[in-house]
């Protein structure tokens, strides 16, 4: 699976317009990547060719950092803060922080936002995780401190993770008490865009049905 940072024509980077560096996972060496490398990421243009096979970071604003794999074989790539980021995270309470980024996963997969082991010790964990391959809208971290003191992310800091996983795409059936089965299949149909968090109904949405 190709993983490409796409930036977009608006950005001022100082790149040459279709330039694209590719680093193929199976020949990163299996020791600490150094961090001015590009870990198995093809950089390019707004304007190259798209593939629904590859996995597409893109940067939409400013400050964006591009997601890092640290090793070789990690299961994710590191996702970070805006650079103007200066949010701080009461005790016992939770915050979205903005990555600057989209994201395309591809097809018969899905993104897994999680905790990296770093952030964990220090009492911050991440909820609401599940990135859908419809979803077109900015990729932000629900970032969740669960100490007694506030805590302030910086600007580029590392504030999670991000998993590519396959999802199960066959037919899915409800079985009643009766024996009868029905397929459901309307939901599926429906376009997902920007819609985030809670655009697929809620605990409090449910419980009123």
């Amino acid at each position: 699976m190709n993983v490409i940072f796409r930036f977009r024509k608006a950005l001022n980077i100082k790149k040459s317009r279709g330039k694209i560096q590719q680093f193929n996972t199976k020949n990163l060496q299996k020791s600490r990547i150094h961090k001015n490398q590009q870990a198995n990421i093809m950089e390019q243009s707004s304007s190259s060719s798209y593939s629904e096979n590859a996995l597409y970071f893109i940067q939409v604003e400013e400050g964006a950092k591009q997601p890092f794999k640290a090793y070789a074989e990690s299961a994710g790539w590191d996702l970070y803060s805006l650079s103007s980021c200066n949010e701080v995270i009461p005790a016992r309470q939770s915050a979205l922080i903005n990555t600057g980024l989209k994201i395309e996963v591809p097809k018969g997969y899905y993104g897994r936002v999680a905790p990296t082991s770093g952030n964990a010790v220090k009492g911050i964990s991440v909820d609401a995780g599940v990135i859908d391959r419809g979803y077109k809208g900015l990729l932000k971290v629900l970032l969740v401190n669960r100490t007694d003191k506030d805590i302030t992310i910086g600007g580029g800091v590392k504030i999670a993770q991000i998993i590519i996983e396959r999802i199960f795409e066959g037919s899915a059936f409800f079985q009643k008490l009766d024996g009868n089965q029905e397929i459901d299949n309307q939901q599926a149909d429906k376009i997902r865009g920007e819609n985030g968090f809670g655009s697929s109904g809620t605990f409090a949405q449910q419980n009123q049905q």
